[in-house]
């Protein structure tokens, strides 16, 4: 008991390993975040079509200009300026109470059917003729008249033509995400938080097991510890037994708070509510493959600067290879089949099961039942052969 509370007595004062990965993990957070957020704004503005307040003047009163209007209102809040006069109606262009206004002229249907497109209705816009506005009304009008004139050159009267037009165009969409199993789904900015934060934890426990906990292990490996060790009562393998229960006690902590983020922040979202357990479970096994490997780097690295070079190493290869920063769906078959040998690739896979939409891996409990016990395989084989060095290192000593 008195190693083991030594143990975390070395650990509060070489935290910056801690404080370091503490913040990385932070601030990715914030990142995923507000990415998410920005994501889910775009695809709001891309799914729903801008509304402008238009303006008008209609000089022709024709059927086609009262279609043309119509239609326009379907989508804007569009306002008959026909009682004000141009003076009133350059203050309120200039003002910006209306973003567009145009003046329909007299014979405007007959230079439509006429076959004229140019620059039949002048129009003023608030911010001048190269605004978003101008642009946007300019191709629903466009956009109208050519349907109009498709209408009429398959022999459809006037009216018909204009009502057909209207039928046809409609700026109204609904968008929905469609799964592989024809079921709608909705993502929520929560759904992609939870499932990308836990795309990056095996690379952030790593490197906080072994360069935010390694940093105590490398200090009690010192030759100078280990000699005043070797001529105390205390056996040599008991500092090594307490370097791997403080080891597993860092993780455990460690995972418990991954564990309570996930669950709080996630709440209600359909990745918590479907596949909760699955994260549960694969983020404990990561855990101990991290731990594993942070006990077997300490075994044979001595120094803190060859620690964290290579945990880098290997955290970040297997990163890159295992779809950690790089999605699975994007690394090729002959890269993805060699990763396979590695444990990222695993908890990658399990994870990638909670989400078919953002990741395309449908759930699939056979083959997650296999990612399972290939995790806890490696974290014993690992365990294992940092055990087995970790006594030679004693014998010789």
């Amino acid at each position: 008991m008195h190693h083991y509370k030594y143990f975390f007595k070395l650990l509060k004062q070489n935290r910056n390993g801690i404080i370091i990965y503490g913040i990385i993990t932070i601030v990715m957070f914030i990142a995923l975040t507000v990415s998410a957020k920005d994501i889910m704004d775009d695809v709001g503005i891309s799914a729903e079509r801008k509304s402008y307040a238009v303006s008008y003047v209609d000089n022709d009163n024709s059927e086609l200009s009262k279609g043309l209007a119509e239609y326009l209102s379907k989508s804007n809040e569009v306002t008959d300026y026909g009682d004000k006069d141009d003076t009133e109606i350059s203050n309120m262009v200039y003002f910006h109470i209306t973003d567009y206004h145009m003046n329909i002229p007299d014979g405007f249907m007959d230079s439509v059917e006429a076959g004229n497109n140019d620059n039949l209705i002048s129009y003023e816009t608030g911010n001048g003729n190269f605004s978003s506005a101008a642009y946007d009304i300019g191709n629903r009008i466009n956009t109208f008249l050519n349907m109009y004139r498709s209408y009429r050159a398959i022999g459809l009267s006037v009216e018909e033509a204009v009502s057909k037009t209207n039928d046809t165009i409609v700026d109204e969409s609904e968008i929905s995400i469609v799964a592989a199993d024809n079921d709608t789904v909705e993502v929520s900015a929560e759904d992609t938080v939870i499932f990308n934060i836990n795309q990056y934890y095996p690379y952030l426990i790593l490197g906080m097991m072994s360069m935010g906990i390694g940093y105590t292990i490398l200090i009690t490996n010192k030759k100078e510890t280990v000699d005043r060790c070797s001529v105390s009562p205390v056996p040599p393998y008991m500092t090594k037994l307490t370097n791997t229960l403080g080891l597993l006690t860092s993780g455990l902590v460690c995972w418990l708070l991954f564990t309570v983020f996930n669950f709080v922040y996630g709440a209600g979202s359909e990745i918590i509510s479907n596949y909760g357990y699955v994260i549960l479970i694969n983020s404990f096994l990561t855990t101990m493959i991290a731990c594993a490997l942070s006990s077997l780097l300490t075994t044979f690295i001595k120094s803190a600067s060859s620690l964290g070079m290579v945990t880098n190493i290997v955290s970040l290869s297997m990163a890159f290879l295992c779809g950690v920063f790089v999605p699975m769906r994007f690394i090729g078959e002959n890269v993805l089949n060699f990763s396979k040998f590695l444990p990222f690739y695993w908890t990658i896979l399990a994870n990638n099961m909670t989400s078919s939409v953002q990741s395309k891996y449908s759930y699939d409990a056979k083959q997650l039942m296999i990612c399972f016990v290939v995790e806890a395989l490696f974290a014993v084989a690992i365990s294992f052969i940092a055990i087995i060095l970790n006594s030679k290192r004693i014998i010789k000593e």
